[in-house]
């Protein structure tokens, strides 16, 4: 069949869901090559059809507005638009260009007479009321799962079975020697090795191919953005999560009962890796100076790295966009010389404030009350207690009340853990020495705010935490 040269297909499916599993997209585009439109005429989006920020949707009403298109064709009505404002605006302007919308199975929509934008108005406002419709379910739906607290959306690594989440121990794919959960502790492992999200990326393709296998919770992902976001997960952290949609902040449950793929220690250390991104310090060069964005200039500008054979932290600062020098500090201070005096500061605070610090921390966990959710199921422990009908389910709340009361004394003593061993670390210049790079950067990164230098010189190390700063004079640089 031969279609007018100035004619554009059109197709719409609201999720990617759609275009996975459902093959939604693919069928409408194959409908629209049937009718005879060729492929490089066809726009598309995955997106939902309220939306006026549609790429696909706003190229076809730009070429019907410079008039290379004179007829766009669509799988139906709400596949274009379920937006009555759109509709509007389409009222005006397709019969202003000279254009029509035409349905692949047949038939034109009438802009022109009353009765036909009687009609299109109709069609619009039953698009919109089942659009309406559906959201309205779907979000009553999610607080349902949220208030019974049921795992939706696995992610890599697990599957729900029951409303929980469950390590996922089938085979991986493209490896089946594997599990995923083996692939998921590996892909934890490299990043922690290698510190950057990119490379992480590249070190796996190379190990099991950059093709995506299986359903998305079935292979790990290979972009950075939704690598990132399995990084920052809470169900990793054995957390249950449910998140907003278009920005809406997410919903944490915490205290679930799933086993976690990151233990505290390495989710501390991937959390510490996603920050340099956020202080925008390069991996490469926040791998190889551990200082790198905590030292400062005494101007308030960030100290960067440059220089030739022997590279120094120079002032970030020094030159307006004109060229004129905006600040006097002259000189460069060596990253040897900087992590010496981060070190030397450490140890200084460590047998007085770090020592303060965690007592008055040990005292705010005596004194800190049990949360709102803990005790509530006490206070529906013993509701249930008066009523013989739930004494069945008397054993379930009490093992939830178990678990989270084990949770909560699990997380102190490991924080008390984490206090002890940084003190250790933190009385022993030599200890530093014997850490490998990421792991220096990580100590420095938990304790310093910024490292102050003028012209080459340290002048004061400002801890977080409210623990105080230590300066240094000229004569301990001589």
């Amino acid at each position: 069949m031969t279609r007018p040269i100035d004619t554009d297909g059109y197709a719409r499916v609201s999720t990617q869901r759609q275009v996975d599993r459902g093959h939604g997209l693919e069928r409408y585009i194959e409908d629209l090559e049937a009718y005879g439109i060729p492929r490089d005429r066809i726009f598309w989006d995955v997106e939902s059809g309220a939306s006026d920020e549609r790429k696909g949707y706003n190229t076809v009403l730009e070429r019907v507005r410079n008039g290379t298109t004179k007829k766009v064709v669509v799988p139906c009505f709400d596949r274009f638009t379920r937006s009555n404002l759109a509709l509007e605006q389409m009222l005006e302007e397709f019969p202003a260009f000279g254009a029509e919308l035409a349905y692949v199975t047949g038939g034109v929509m009438d802009f022109i007479t009353p009765e036909g934008r009687k009609q299109a108005r109709d069609q619009a406002t039953t698009a919109a009321y089942w659009r309406e419709k559906n959201q309205y379910a779907a979000v009553k739906g999610w607080e349902r799962r949220r208030r019974l607290k049921k795992a939706s959306n696995p992610p890599f690594g697990y599957v729900v079975v029951e409303d929980s989440y469950v390590i996922n121990r089938n085979p991986y794919s493209p490896c089946p020697e594997k599990t995923c959960f083996d692939i998921a502790q590996e892909l934890i492992n490299t990043y922690l090795s290698i510190g950057t999200i990119r490379g992480t990326i590249q070190e796996m393709c190379q190990r099991y191919g950059s093709v995506h296998q299986g359903q998305k919770n079935e292979d790990f992902p290979r972009d950075r953005k939704n690598l990132k976001a399995w990084f920052q997960n809470p169900v990793l952290r054995g957390h249950l999560a449910y998140f907003g949609n278009r920005g809406k902040p997410r919903v944490i449950a915490a205290f679930a009962n799933h086993e976690p793929l990151i233990n505290p220690t390495n989710a501390a250390q991937v959390d510490h890796f996603l920050k340099m991104r956020e202080r925008d310090i390069s991996p490469s060069v926040g791998v190889k100076y551990p200082l790198s964005g905590l030292v400062f200039c005494d101007c308030g500008a960030k100290s960067v790295i440059s220089g030739g054979r022997k590279r120094r932290y120079y002032c970030g600062d020094l030159y307006d966009a004109l060229g004129t020098r905006t600040c006097l500090n002259r000189g460069g201070l060596l990253p040897s010389d900087a992590e010496s005096f981060a070190v030397a500061a450490i140890c200084d605070r460590a047998s007085t404030e770090i020592v303060r610090k965690m007592e008055e921390s040990a005292l705010r966990e005596i004194d800190q009350p049990e949360p709102s959710e803990l005790i509530e199921l006490r206070l529906k422990l013993e509701r249930m207690r008066l009523d013989p009908d739930f004494a069945a389910a008397i054993p379930t709340v009490q093992q939830k009340i178990v678990d989270m009361e084990k949770s909560l004394r699990s997380s102190h003593e490991q924080q008390a853990v984490s206090n002890e061993a940084l003190l250790e670390v933190s009385r022993d210049p030599e200890f530093f020495a014997s850490l490998e790079v990421l792991e220096r950067r990580f100590v420095y990164t938990q304790l310093i705010d910024r490292l102050v230098q003028i012209a080459g010189r340290v002048d004061r190390v400002e801890f977080l935490g409210g623990l105080g700063i230590v300066r240094f004079n000229e004569g301990d640089q001589s």
